[in-house]
């Protein structure tokens, strides 16, 4: 990175739904020092990025809506109950250190795929780990409501609101 003029102190991760629970557990686990590359040794991100994240796969396997239930079993290859260590490193909370990078989240307060109680489970325990943790949460929206429109109110909020914690971190 450094080589084509990058900062690497300066990076921030972003990611949204199954992504943004990724970009948590790979800026979580770098900061802990838990996570390791063949690469060499992992920078943690500088911040993070999480909108409506899948921070939890084992709360998505339980919901009937939109399929989700069957999109954790084919994500992970089971059930809870068939694989419960495949479910437990991708949860989220597994990763969380109070070495944790900064982390804003935002979340529709009626998403029927990402269980908002899971998110505000994760939110929660984050912070009790003394991680700085900005949690948004938007009344009447639904999962991937920044998704579909550049013009949409919900991208509208989500590019205010993520430049405005960028620059701030």
């Amino acid at each position: 990175m450094k080589e084509l003029g990058g900062d690497p102190s300066q990076v921030s991760i972003m990611g949204d739904s199954a992504g943004g629970g990724m970009a948590i557990n790979l800026a979580y686990g770098a900061a802990s020092g838990k996570l390791t590359s063949s690469c060499g040794p992992m920078r943690a991100p500088k911040s993070v990025l999480a909108l409506y994240p899948t921070v939890d796969v084992g709360a998505v396997e339980s919901v009937t809506t939109l399929g989700a239930g069957n999109a954790a079993k084919m994500y992970l290859g089971g059930t809870p109950k068939q694989f419960p260590d495949r479910y437990r490193t991708v949860n989220s909370s597994t990763w969380i250190t109070p070495q944790a990078p900064p982390t804003m989240v935002i979340q529709g307060k009626h998403d029927t795929f990402v269980p908002p109680s899971s998110v505000r489970q994760f939110v929660d325990h984050a912070r009790q780990a003394e991680v700085e943790v900005d949690h948004v949460q938007l009344p009447m929206l639904n999962h991937a409501f920044g998704s579909q429109a550049r013009n949409s109110l919900g991208f509208q909020v989500i590019t205010s609101l993520g430049q405005r914690f960028l620059t701030d971190h």
